[in-house]
């Protein structure tokens, strides 16, 4: 007989979605590199938005279909933006780079509910925190096809990024497609 107060172990976890990681290409978007004005808060000095597009970057890694830079961005080929509008996905932007035709800045606009296990010094002009760590999702349900992004940028100062989500029907798509560069780490409810 099962102890009480194990019950819960022996029922599985659903998948509710899969956190999207690329592979680091060596590149910063924003510190030490040219960029126009960038939208900073006039009270903590960082970035108001994480998802800040510098059209001057430049791709070095250009075998990788999908990947970071250093501080924040989430990178794509043009062989995943045609994935994307062959499946029709919408609440999403591809922003090209000047210096790096044929590559993309991936900026998705559904957000999804988030919290971080460590939260520090939050801006009240901004609302961005200077270190945003440990993300959970508190939702719970399995979301349909499509791309979503976590509502905080997880990170420290100018180098967070917001957490890329796809459904767990894209997944399995996105698994066909073999993009180089691409890794999936699984959020369980």
């Amino acid at each position: 007989r099962t102890p009480a107060k194990a019950w819960y172990s022996i029922w599985p976890l659903m998948i509710v979605g899969y956190i999207l990681i690329g592979s680091d290409n060596d590149t910063f978007m924003y510190e030490g590199v040219q960029h126009d004005n960038p939208p900073l808060c006039t009270k903590c000095g960082y970035l108001k938005k994480f998802d800040y597009h510098n059209p001057f970057y430049k791709q070095k890694k250009k075998t990788f279909d999908v990947s970071h830079p250093y501080d924040f961005g989430f990178i794509v080929s043009l062989k995943f933006k045609e994935f994307c509008e062959r499946n029709n996905y919408g609440n999403i932007l591809f922003k090209e780079f000047e210096q790096s035709p044929g590559f993309y800045q991936l900026i998705i606009t559904r957000n999804l509910p988030f919290s971080g296990r460590l939260l520090t010094k939050h801006c009240e002009v901004c609302g961005n925190y200077e270190e945003a760590i440990g993300p959970k999702a508190t939702f719970s349900y399995a979301l349909p096809d499509g791309f979503y992004r976590s509502d905080i940028a997880f990170g420290t100062r100018n180098r967070k990024s917001y957490l890329e989500i796809v459904a767990p029907d894209t997944y399995v798509k996105m698994k066909k497609e073999k993009f180089k560069g691409l890794y999936f780490e699984k959020i369980e409810a």
